[in-house]
C-alpha cells in the first residue's frame, strides 16, 4: 500500500482526485489544505471567498471520511508568499499571464513532499489547465526520485513521465475535465462546493462551480459532461486542440466564454 499525498483546495479538480483515490485504490491517503493568502477574493455580498472555499473543504473532507473511508486530513502554510511573474501563456506565445499566482503552490508542494516523503502525489491539474503551460513550468520543483506524480484529469492512476519524457501536449489529449469530473462525483459533495452569491455570475469570467456546472448540465441535456468538456476544450484550443492555437493572436482559454454563452443560449454582456 503506497503513501499518496493530495494538496486539497475543496474545488472539482482536488475533490475529484481525492473522492478518486479514496474511493478506487486502498493506499494511504494524506490530503493537506493551504489557504492562498495572496488570492482573497470578495463575493459581491462582501464575504471572503477563501473563507467560504475553507468551510466547504473541511465539509467535503467530513462527508467523504463518513461516507468512503477513513483518510488524514491537514491544514499547513505554502512556504513562500506571491510575487507578481508575467511570462507567456504558453512557451513562444505573445499572450502573457501572472504566473506568480501558482508558483508558490508547487513550492508548496515540494514542501509537503520533503517532509512527507510519499510514494506519489496527486496533483489538481485536468484539461482547462492545459490552456497554459503554468504545470510544464514548475513540474521540475516536484519532480523527485522515488516519488510519483499523479494529475487529477488522469483516466487512470498511472503517473506521468518526468523530465524531458514529459509531452505536456500528448498528456493534455487524455485528461478528463471538470465537467466529467462533476458528473462522476457524489451529488452530496457537489452540493457543498461553493456557490456564488452574485445572480449574474455567469456573465463575468471566470465561472464558479457548482451553480455554472448545474446550469449548463440542466440546459445541456443532449450532452455528456465529457462532452461538454470537450466544446469547451475545443474553443479554448487546449487538451487535445492545443496545437491549433496561434502564438500571436492565443489569450486564456481563446473562445471558452463564447462557447459557455453558446452552450448557455446566452448573449455575451462581458468581454473577458
Amino acid at each position: 500500500m503506497a503513501s499518496i499525498l493530495i494538496p486539497f483546495s475543496g474545488g472539482t479538480n482536488s475533490s475529484f482526485a481525492l473522492w478518486n483515490w479514496l474511493s478506487n485504490t486502498s493506499h494511504d491517503i494524506t490530503a493537506v489544505y493551504a489557504e492562498e493568502d495572496w488570492v482573497v477574493e470578495k463575493f459581491t455580498d462582501g464575504s471572503a471567498r477563501n473563507e467560504a472555499q475553507k468551510a466547504a473543504s473541511d465539509a467535503i473532507v467530513s462527508w467523504l471520511k463518513s461516507n468512503v473511508r477513513d483518510f488524514a486530513y491537514e491544514t499547513t502554510t505554502w512556504p513562500v508568499s506571491y510575487s507578481e511573474d508575467l511570462r507567456p501563456i504558453r512557451e513562444g506565445f505573445d499572450y502573457h499571464v501572472d504566473v506568480g499566482l501558482i508558483e508558490p503552490r508547487y513550492k508548496g508542494y515540494r514542501q509537503e513532499i520533503d517532509n512527507r516523503s510519499p510514494d506519489g502525489i496527486v496533483v489538481g491539474i485536468s484539461v482547462e489547465n492545459t490552456a497554459t503551460d503554468t504545470h510544464n513550468r514548475f513540474r521540475s520543483l516536484i519532480e523527485v526520485d522515488g516519488v510519483d506524480i499523479c494529475l487529477a484529469g488522469s483516466p487512470d492512476f498511472t503517473p506521468v513521465q518526468k523530465g524531458d519524457n514529459f509531452d505536456y501536449d500528448a498528456v493534455a489529449a487524455t485528461l478528463t475535465g471538470r465537467f466529467e469530473q462533476f458528473e462522476a462525483l457524489p451529488e452530496a459533495v457537489c452540493n457543498l462546493f461553493v456557490t456564488h452569491p452574485d445572480p449574474d455570475y455567469r456573465d463575468k469570467p471566470p465561472f464558479y462551480p457548482p451553480s455554472f456546472y448545474q446550469e449548463v448540465r440542466k440546459t445541456r441535456t443532449d450532452m455528456t459532461g465529457a462532452e461538454i468538456d470537450a466544446a469547451y476544450a475545443e474553443a479554448g484550443q487546449y487538451g487535445r486542440w492545443r496545437s491549433d492555437a496561434d502564438p500571436d493572436t492565443y489569450t486564456y482559454r481563446g473562445e471558452w466564454l463564447q462557447k459557455s454563452l453558446d452552450l448557455l443560449g446566452k448573449e455575451i454582456v462581458h468581454s473577458p
